[in-house]
């Protein structure tokens, strides 16, 4: 018995530090959960009474177009992008819906706890993965010190936080983003083993149930995978080969292929997003698509009326309730500096040192956050105005790799980590006391 103790407080020791940022992770999300009236969360309302609460009364899944027509009916003129009504999410794959109300019921049952508080623990669940993956990614590189820093510095933006604490579809997306480009490297670094093969395939499995517009990490992903086969293909054995594409493709297919042909036999749509347009147009006109050109760049983005740029930013890290809640304009400031001094700093340092590899792999990552942002903008103005930095989130992991790897080769740019560290600490502390004044 004092072995198996011994054994424990040992491992205990060992990872003393990511159990410490799991368990202040645990507390502050479940500060929010508890704090946080229902419904003062982007479309906490939405994504409960039309997805979980019904999958809790019903014991199936609502059918878009059936059962969510009171949706349907919520209709308003639109003038930037076509969505006139209240969108169910109801055409999404709704595994994280199916697990929010197991988890609903669960705390009910236990605890006597509402339902939409049970179904919050699930994005408090997924937050404790997404900060685990984001520890083991930067632990690939770096020492268990600057992985403690580097993941305290990503996991706990106050925004991600704040969606660890409601109902959303984010945060299971992000989670599964950071098991994905933590399986990338693991392939990368050990090689295509049968075991990171079936990684691969539940990693992009849950990818493909996740919000779309984390869908564009995947053909980068993918590109990666057939570079890394091309690289090995000397070594690689063809029947191995297709035997690690038959377990991947199996998990992938497990995961996510019952609810693309759900849609296709529901509404003769792979996504549902046509599905979903065409039911509001018997309900209401649709509303304005702008077309995707300068013209609409400078009405919504270079629009001081909007701040299209500014608000995307600034709820990257801290915008809270329906975006209504916002710290003082100096916090943000703040990052905005750092950021361009770092940044400056990153691009000199690599110049003067002529790494050009170094240097590609960082326009790479420049290139991807642009392509995420015009992807965001898209979406602005084909179906909805919005100026939320969560839909920026996708570049999180590919950024978190390209910091870890280059701090790994440039020590003394550790200090920039410690100076991120100090700024998020802050920051978290102002969110909280915002959000405790308000909702107290």
């Amino acid at each position: 018995m004092s072995t198996i103790f011994s054994k424990i407080t040992s491992k205990v020791k060992v990872n003393q530090g990511i159990i410490i940022l799991n368990i202040i992770f645990f507390i502050l999300s479940f500060i929010l959960i508890i704090t946080i009236p229902f419904d003062r969360a982007p479309d906490e309302k939405t994504h409960y009474k039309y997805n979980i609460e019904y999958i809790i009364d019903h014991k199936k899944l609502p059918v878009s177009g059936e059962d969510d027509l009171e949706a349907y009916s919520s209709c308003r003129d639109n003038k930037y992008g076509q969505v006139p009504c209240l969108y169910s999410y109801t055409v999404y794959p709704s595994l994280n819906y199916v697990m929010a109300s197991g988890s609903a019921v669960f705390f009910n049952k236990i605890f006597g706890v509402s339902y939409y508080l049970g179904a919050r623990m699930i994005s408090l669940f997924f937050g404790l993965i997404f900060l685990n993956f984001v520890f083991l990614i930067s632990r690939e590189f770096l020492t268990k010190r600057l992985s403690f820093l580097t993941t305290f510095c990503i996991a706990f933006i106050p925004q991600i936080l704040f969606i660890s604490s409601y109902i959303n579809q984010d945060i299971h997306s992000l989670a599964s983003s950071a098991f994905l480009g933590y399986t990338i490297i693991k392939i990368y670094k050990h090689g295509l083993t049968m075991r990171h093969s079936t990684y691969l395939g539940a990693a992009t499995g849950f990818m493909l149930v996740s919000k779309y517009n984390y869908f564009i990490l995947l053909p980068f992903a993918l590109l990666l995978i057939l570079y890394h086969i091309y690289k090995n293909y000397s070594r690689t054995n063809i029947k191995e080969l297709s035997k690690k594409a038959l377990a991947t493709l199996s998990i992938i297919f497990g995961i996510s292929g019952f609810w693309y042909i759900r849609n296709i036999i529901l509404y003769k749509d792979i996504l549902g997003q046509n599905f979903v347009l065409n039911k509001m147009s018997e309900f209401h006109e649709l509303g304005r698509k702008l077309p995707f050109n300068f013209e609409s760049f400078k009405e919504i983005v270079l629009n001081k009326n909007f701040a299209w740029l500014e608000g995307s930013f600034n709820s990257f890290f801290a915008g809270f309730d329906y975006m209504k809640l916002w710290l003082p304009s100096e916090f943000y400031t703040m990052i905005k500096v750092f950021l361009f001094i770092s940044t400056t700093f990153i691009l000199y340092e690599l110049i003067q040192k002529k790494k050009w590899k170094m240097v590609g792999y960082f326009v790479s990552l420049l290139i991807f956050i642009l392509l995420t942002m015009i992807l965001s903008f898209y979406n602005s103005i084909t179906y909805d105005l919005q100026r939320q930095g969560r839909y920026l989130f996708p570049i999180i992991i590919p950024s978190l790799i390209w910091i870890s790897y280059f701090i790994k080769d440039n020590p003394k740019s550790e200090i920039f980590i410690k100076i991120f560290a100090g700024i998020i600490a802050l920051i978290v502390y102002q969110s909280f006391l915002l959000i405790l004044s308000t909702y107290l």
